[in-house]
């Protein structure tokens, strides 16, 4: 949706025709192998610093190029350090495919 008089809107991502059974199905595999993933993970993540943290990028790429152009390029050739994506990456801006 555009947010300033007279910019155009970002068009909607179209899938082409979908076999909504298939898709339903493939969904909940994926679920399914999520939630082996997820069951087999610590709860608390044990990091090594220094560390750069990150989070809510709420489908905001713009944020996200910002963030490649800031610690991507230029922050490993200061200092080695980590990246860690806390999540929220989709559920609001209209890039959320994009970002992921």
């Amino acid at each position: 949706t555009p947010r300033n008089p007279g910019e155009v809107g970002k068009p909607a991502l179209n899938w082409g025709a979908v076999k909504g059974d298939a898709l339903g199905k493939s969904l909940l595999h994926i679920c399914f192998l999520a939630r082996k993933v997820f069951e087999k993970e610590d709860r608390l993540l044990r990091i090594s610093a220094p560390t750069i943290i990150l989070g809510d990028l709420h489908g905001n790429y713009r944020d996200l190029a910002n963030f490649e152009k800031i610690f991507w390029r230029i922050t490993p050739k200061l200092i080695a350090s980590n990246i860690l994506f806390l999540g929220d990456y989709v559920d609001r801006g209209e890039y959320g495919i994009e970002v992921i």
